[in-house]
């Protein structure tokens, strides 16, 4: 399927105690880009929400925030909606952590960027925060690009839709880093994870 000029995210929709995907903070930084460069891109949001009273007004108010952008969130759709989107994105953001200190507060950071891998596999180049596992899955100007800041989020994005960079190579080795996830390896990696709990 030949890529569309979308940037994707995926990941819960909620408020909660840790590991916010902070998808305010990413719609204002895709508003920010779209009334300068990206202004015939679109950003699409894939995730669950539950059905309560809190989860509904957050994605209210996130809607209203962004009603006048071509920002459509996607929620409790199926796998295959999902897989879609992945295989038509060209972009995928991630900005679980933002703002958090990784030192104090680990739990508030994805420990394995699970999204992200899915994403590169079909060949989406991920720009992702600089924080826990999202940088065991990728590496900057290789794969993808590790961001600590919402300028350079919104930089790598642009060089990536002007193709100032080599972005089918990016796309290749994306979809080969993928590959090193493979089953036994994730589950390596979440033994790991989960060892010190049971020691």
């Amino acid at each position: 399927i030949a890529k569309k000029k979308i940037i994707l995210s995926v990941g819960r929709f909620f408020i909660g105690l840790y590991n916010e995907k902070r998808y305010d903070i990413l719609t204002q930084a895709f508003r920010r880009a779209f009334d300068t460069k990206l202004n015939n891109w679109e950003y699409h949001i894939v995730g669950n929400a539950k059905n309560d009273l809190k989860t509904n007004f957050f994605l209210s108010n996130l809607k209203e925030a962004n009603k006048n952008y071509p920002i459509y969130f996607h929620v409790n759709e199926s796998y295959e909606s999902l897989k879609r989107i992945y295989n038509e994105a060209a972009i995928f953001w991630h900005g679980a952590g933002y703002g958090v200190d990784e030192k104090l507060y680990p739990e508030k950071v994805e420990h394995f960027g699970m999204t992200t891998v899915e994403a590169m596999s079909s060949g989406c180049i991920p720009v992702v925060i600089n924080k826990g596992g999202q940088r065991e899955s990728v590496s900057t100007a290789l794969d993808g690009f590790l961001w600590d800041s919402i300028d350079e989020l919104i930089n790598y994005s642009n060089d990536i839709a002007e193709k100032k960079i080599q972005v089918s190579t990016l796309r290749v080795n994306a979809r080969k880093k993928y590959s090193e996830f493979n089953f036994d390896k994730f589950q390596e990696r979440a033994l790991q994870l989960i060892s010190p709990f049971f020691s």
